[in-house]
C-alpha cells in the first residue's frame, strides 16, 4: 500500500470529564509510570496545589518558546516519569514538549476550555511576542485527558467563549480539507470519522453553547455546560487533528501580528478567520455571524482591537494568511486580492 492511500486517526488513550474529576488524578496517574512530574500553570497553582500531588512540582509562567521548553526540560530530574500538564494551553504545551523530548507519557489537566490543545499531539511554538514560529507534531497523544468541569466553570467566561470560537470552525475546515483532498495533522487524508466528529462538534455547540455559557456565569455546571466543554476540548481536538485545518486557522497568522488584534485570544482569532473563510467560499456566513455574536465573540476587526485598519495592515493580514500552512486546503481561490475581498465582505464593505 502506498503512503498516499493511508488514512490515520489519532486520539488520547483515555478521556475523563465531570465535576470532581481532579480527585481521581493521582490514582489514574499512578498506573502510568513510576513517578509524576507536575508542570502547573502559575495562574492556577495557588488554588489547585492542595489537590495536586506528585514527585516533582514545577510552577511555570512562560510563553511556549524553544528557550522556555529547554528551560523547563532542564528543571525535570532524571529518570522515567509521567509528565502531567495542569492549566491553560501554555502549561499544557510545555508539558507536552517536555514529555515528548523525554519519551515520557503525558497527562493533561486543562483548567480552562479556551482551545482544543489538551487532547492533541501538537505543540504550538511562539516567539517572545507571541507570534507563531512553528507547530511541532510530537506523534503521540496524551495517555489521559482529565477535565474537572467544576474547575472549568471557575474560569472567565471570555475564555470559554474563545474555546467555542476555536471549536465551531472545525466543521467548516474539515469540510474544506475533504473537498480538495487536504491532509490532516498526521499528513494523511482524513477518515470519515473525523468529518463526523467535526459535524458533531458544531451541532453540539449550536445546541448547548448559549445555555452552557449561562451556566458558567452562574458557576453551576449543568448538562449544557458539560456538552459545551466536551465539544470545545475533545470533539474539537479530534476534529482538527484528524480532519485538518483551513483558512480559518491560516488567517490567525495575520491577526497575531497586527496592531491591537494580536492581543485577542486564539479562539477569537479563529472565529473571525472562519467568517473570512466563509466569505471566501460563499458559505453560511450570516448564520455563523449571529451565532458568534450570541456567544460574545468578535465579528469585526474593531472588536478584535483593530479599528480602522490601514491599507498596509489589511494587506499584512492577507499576505500572512496566504503564506500560512493551511491556505491551500479549500476549494476557493486563495490569493491576496481574494482575502482582501473576503475581509471587506466580513466588514460589511463588499459583496
Amino acid at each position: 500500500m502506498s503512503e498516499s492511500t493511508l488514512r490515520v486517526f489519532g486520539a488520547p488513550h483515555r478521556y475523563v470529564q465531570g465535576p470532581g474529576a481532579l480527585d481521581e488524578l493521582a490514582a489514574r496517574v499512578a498506573g502510568l509510570g513510576p513517578r509524576a512530574v507536575l508542570i502547573v500553570d502559575a495562574g492556577v497553582s495557588a488554588f489547585l496545589a492542595p489537590r495536586l500531588s506528585g514527585d516533582q512540582y514545577l510552577e511555570v509562567d512562560l510563553e511556549v518558546t524553544h528557550a522556555a521548553i529547554e528551560a523547563t526540560l532542564a528543571r525535570v530530574t532524571a529518570g522515567p516519569a509521567v509528565v502531567v500538564g495542569v492549566g491553560g494551553g501554555k502549561a499544557i504545551d510545555l508539558a507536552r514538549a517536555v514529555a515528548w523530548r523525554r519519551g515520557d507519557p503525558l497527562v493533561t489537566v486543562p483548567t480552562v476550555a479556551s482551545n482544543d490543545s489538551p487532547a492533541a499531539m501538537a505543540v504550538a511554538v511562539y516567539d517572545d511576542e507571541h507570534r507563531m514560529v512553528e507547530v511541532v507534531q510530537t506523534g503521540r497523544n496524551p495517555e489521559l485527558v482529565l477535565v474537572d468541569t467544576a474547575v472549568i466553570a471557575r474560569a472567565p467566561v471570555r475564555l470559554l467563549a474563545a474555546g467555542i470560537g476555536d471549536a465551531v470552525a472545525k466543521k467548516f475546515e474539515a469540510r474544506s480539507c475533504r473537498a480538495v483532498g487536504g491532509t490532516n495533522q498526521h499528513g494523511t487524508r482524513g477518515l470519515r470519522l473525523a468529518a463526523a466528529i467535526a459535524d458533531a462538534c458544531y451541532e453540539t455547540l449550536r445546541t448547548s453553547a448559549v445555555a452552557g455559557l449561562a451556566a458558567a456565569r452562574r458557576g453551576e455546571p449543568d448538562a449544557a455546560f458539560e456538552d459545551m466543554v466536551e465539544a470545545t476540548i475533545l470533539l474539537s481536538g479530534l476534529a482538527f487533528e484528524n480532519g485538518g485545518l483551513s483558512i480559518a486557522h491560516s488567517f490567525v497568522r495575520g491577526l497575531q501580528a497586527v496592531r491591537g488584534a494580536r492581543e485577542a485570544l486564539h479562539g477569537e482569532h479563529v472565529g473571525y478567520g472562519l467568517l473570512v473563510q466563509l466569505a471566501l467560499e460563499g458559505g453560511e456566513r450570516a448564520e455563523l455571524t449571529g451565532f458568534l455574536e450570541a456567544v460574545g465573540l468578535p465579528v469585526r476587526l474593531a472588536q478584535l482591537g483593530l479599528p480602522d485598519p490601514t491599507d498596509d495592515e489589511r494587506r499584512e493580514l492577507a499576505e500572512r494568511c496566504v503564506a500560512g500552512p493551511h491556505r491551500h486546503k479549500t476549494p476557493a481561490v486563495v490569493d491576496v486580492p481574494a482575502i482582501l475581498a473576503a475581509i471587506d465582505v466580513v466588514e460589511g464593505r463588499g459583496q
